[in-house]
């Protein structure tokens, strides 16, 4: 592994602005669109909620997983 400098007592925490505006906000899909644009690398958003026929066959019985 390499070496990373340890967090002193001292060291002071800083905070960024938030350049969001109210839709980028409510719908986090218009922030990653404008990351992608701006030439930031985003990862695609995976989704855990079971949707037939988008995530999973058509034909899979949704009530058993």
């Amino acid at each position: 592994k390499a070496f990373r400098e340890p967090l002193y007592l001292l060291d002071k925490p800083f905070t960024l602005e938030d350049t969001r505006t109210e839709l980028e906000k409510k719908f986090p899909e218009f922030f990653r669109r404008k990351l992608r644009q701006d030439g930031w690398q985003v990862a695609d958003t995976v989704s855990t909620v079971p949707i037939p026929g988008y995530n999973m066959p058509a034909d899979a019985d949704y009530r058993t997983l």
